[in-house]
């Protein structure tokens, strides 16, 4: 799930420095609903705030797809609620 992609946006790098603070904590995480499109599939999240319109995880992408491509999912159906336990990490961009 990513929270956020800094890419040097003030509002975001000032949303960044507050993860900071969880980064290396477990954290459960609601999951609410599936959506499917033709290029991906992800789980809404109901209890995590992040950047995108529907906070969700990524869990399936077509050959040849990136899995942004879940940014792009419409129709989400409710299920079964459930939870996950993940750890707050942070992936710099190599150079």
């Amino acid at each position: 799930m990513t929270i956020i992609f800094n890419d040097g946006n003030e509002k975001k790098a000032e949303y960044a420095k507050v993860l900071d603070e969880v980064l290396g904590t477990y954290q459960q995480i609601r999951i609410t609903s599936i959506g499917l499109s033709e290029e991906s599939i992800a789980f809404a999240v109901g209890n995590y705030a992040t950047q995108n319109k529907q906070s969700h995880i990524t869990i399936a992408v077509a050959p040849g797809s990136k899995h942004v491509k879940s940014n792009e999912i419409k129709n989400w159906t409710p299920i079964i609620r459930f939870y996950v336990t993940g750890k707050i990490g942070k992936i710099s961009k190599k150079k």
